[in-house]
């Protein structure tokens, strides 16, 4: 049926055709991986080659691969401890903003009643 829209969905799903990805360089695996050793947030290997895609612009290889490549390789994590401790302070930070929409309602309370010791109720 030449107006069928069934058939000419059929026929322009069948004129495109999927490109597989192209091989990345050296280059841009190395940039993945240096994210992903030295990030002191131990990201993932997606977020690392997220990280590393968007500072270069090429396109995020699979997981798959990435986990290939990096055992291949034998990657390694090397984030010193002071990286470790700013990424620390990054987490806390954001779990004390998290608190800012309920702080307008401490205003309410007298300053004695939120300064208490838990050890002096005792």
């Amino acid at each position: 049926m030449p107006g069928c829209q069934l058939c000419l969905s059929l026929v322009v799903s069948r004129d495109t055709t999927i490109k597989p990805m192209a091989r990345l360089t050296s280059d841009q695996w190395n940039s993945i991986k240096t994210v992903w050793e030295y990030s002191p947030d131990e990201p993932t290997y997606s977020d690392s080659a997220q990280k590393a895609c968007e500072k270069h612009g090429f396109m995020v290889p699979s997981r798959q691969s990435i986990a290939k490549k990096a055992k291949t390789d034998h990657w390694q994590r090397k984030a010193s401890l002071a990286g470790i401790n700013q990424a620390t302070h990054r987490m806390a930070d954001k779990m004390v903003d998290s608190d800012a929409p309920h702080r307008s309602e401490w205003q309410q309370y007298p300053p004695h009643l939120l300064n208490f010791n838990i050890s002096e109720s005792n």
